[in-house]
């Protein structure tokens, strides 16, 4: 299969090695059964979380700030090893698990990195459905994702990596929404919160790559909004001009109120 030898190469495993996974339709089938019935365990263990999250928050604010609002432990470190052992059994399933929540994995340092590297490698052995597919490439986005703390900006150390991974990403999927979301991928983890905009040039030209290429996808119309903003919206520069209808219905432009002050409030539903 094409994918799977060129996925392998670009991850820098020998061609023509190929991973097995279970051996019958019906080990399959259980593995997939396990993952569904653990996941449900943990779902609904999240919701406890939340309603103590919710009621920590609530007793916080009646005290009138005599009580600090103080987050609940976390559940994930205490499921982790649950999703890890059913993923040595052989669920993928169960290893995209993993990848999401690995900070919650107890290793460190190099350790950490090689564990979740072979859980890419593996994942990204072979097609996978595009779900998954969507799920780690957020999940590499993160890894990849550079940092500003006001003063410097400072690319991460796994971006090549990452980067490689998503595209073994393209290199399994024929669907442009998810060929879209790797470029927005690229481009986000390029541009971390409040980026100067001498910073910002490698990750805009992934957002507009993906505008140009994906137009029809959800995506690439987001990507396409970020390019002008990033190219048009600036301290200092002329507000582009927004057309629309008055509450009685009549055209209305900003440029209308030129020379006047104007408070524009945009708002929606979410």
């Amino acid at each position: 299969m094409w994918t799977t030898t060129l996925a392998l190469v670009l991850l820098g495993a020998p061609a023509g090695q190929e991973q097995t996974g279970a051996s019958t339709a019906t080990t399959d089938d259980d593995l997939r059964n396990a993952f569904v019935d653990l996941e449900d365990e943990y779902d609904e263990a999240k919701q406890e979380w939340y309603g103590l999250l919710s009621a920590a928050y609530q007793k916080a604010q009646e005290s009138n700030g005599e009580i600090a609002f103080t987050e609940p432990d976390p559940i994930e470190p205490d499921w982790y090893p649950r999703f890890a052992d059913l993923a040595v059994e052989g669920s993928i399933d169960a290893e995209v698990w993993c990848i999401v929540q690995h900070r919650y994995s107890g290793l460190d340092g190099d350790e950490a990195h090689a564990d979740k590297r072979e859980r890419y490698e593996l994942v990204l052995s072979e097609a996978r459905p595009d779900a998954m597919l969507q799920s780690v490439t957020y999940a590499l986005m993160s890894d990849a994702s550079a940092s500003y703390d006001g003063k410097a900006y400072t690319p991460s150390p796994r971006e090549a990596e990452a980067f490689a991974f998503l595209d073994a990403i393209d290199a399994l999927t024929k669907s442009d929404d998810l060929r879209a979301l790797t470029l927005y991928a690229r481009g986000s983890a390029l541009i971390p919160y409040m980026t100067p905009d001498d910073k910002k040039a490698r990750g805009l030209a992934y957002y507009e790559k993906a505008a140009n290429a994906y137009p029809k996808t959800e995506m690439g119309q987001r990507c396409a909004g970020y390019v002008f903003a990033g190219k048009n919206l600036k301290v200092g520069m002329k507000a582009p001009d927004i057309v629309g209808k008055d509450h009685d219905g009549n055209d209305l432009k900003l440029s209308d109120f030129a020379g006047k002050v104007a408070v524009i409030d945009f708002w929606g539903f979410w």
